[in-house]
């Protein structure tokens, strides 16, 4: 059973980052019009930029023009982490029987580790090859 605060930060959690994982999925990703962070998306290789950067550029932001799924694989753990709330939500309040809600918690929650460390993993050789052409 969980207490009201927990409910009420996985239901904030599920209506925040799910609908940014479902448009972020359908859409690639896509640069914001206006926003602070429009020159981050910009550099990111989304807009015409080219690869060596300037030193005041983000390393983060490299990474993702050097591994271009990296995005694609974090929106996809993302959506995997909301099923698994949604359905402990779902469990709380009787909506699914809880070992099938188990069931659905175990299937959806074992790719969500795998695609996190997939991704850490893509983050590190991205890192890697940033230090390489630091280097050069």
């Amino acid at each position: 059973m969980h207490s009201t605060f927990e409910i009420v930060l996985l239901a904030l959690v599920l209506t925040v980052v799910f609908p940014v994982a479902v448009i972020s999925l359908a859409t690639g990703s896509k640069p914001p019009e206006s926003s602070s962070i429009r020159k981050s998306y910009m550099a990111i290789g989304i807009v015409n930029l080219r690869f060596p950067f300037s030193v005041e550029e983000d390393r983060i932001i490299k990474c993702y023009h050097l591994e271009p799924a990296l995005r694609f694989v974090s929106d996809l753990g993302l959506l995997a982490i909301c099923v698994v709330i949604a359905t402990q939500l779902a469990i709380h309040f009787g909506l699914v029987a809880s070992d099938l809600g188990e069931t659905i918690k175990i299937w959806f929650g074992i790719p969500s580790f795998v695609l996190f460390a997939i991704y850490f993993s893509m983050l590190a050789r991205a890192q890697q090859r940033l230090r390489e052409t630091d280097r050069v």
